[in-house]
């Protein structure tokens, strides 16, 4: 996972962040720049390809705990969709 995904997880979808309005981080995202956002995008896809991250190592990075391994991924995708493909809404984290 690159440092630029590492990152962005552990602050973005930390769970003090997670549960909030991400139209705002969407609009973060590109503020920084192409090459941060081209990094977090191609970031998003290797970790999407490779499943790198466990559900145990996503917890310690955001403290959102996930039952599966299946659904942290669908997660994931959702995430993805909603920074870079224009999907309308974020996908919500488990409660």
């Amino acid at each position: 996972m690159n440092e630029t995904v590492e990152g962005f997880i552990g602050s973005y979808l930390h769970i003090e962040v997670a549960y909030y309005e991400m139209e705002s981080t969407r609009d973060t995202i590109h503020s920084f720049g192409p090459a941060v956002a081209d990094s977090l995008k191609k970031g998003f896809e290797e970790l999407l390809a490779t499943h790198e991250l466990s559900v145990g190592d996503y917890d310690g990075l955001t403290h959102v705990e996930f039952e599966s391994e299946e659904a942290l991924y669908t997660y994931l995708q959702g995430m993805y969709d909603f920074l870079f493909n224009g999907a309308e809404t974020a996908p919500e984290p488990p409660r």
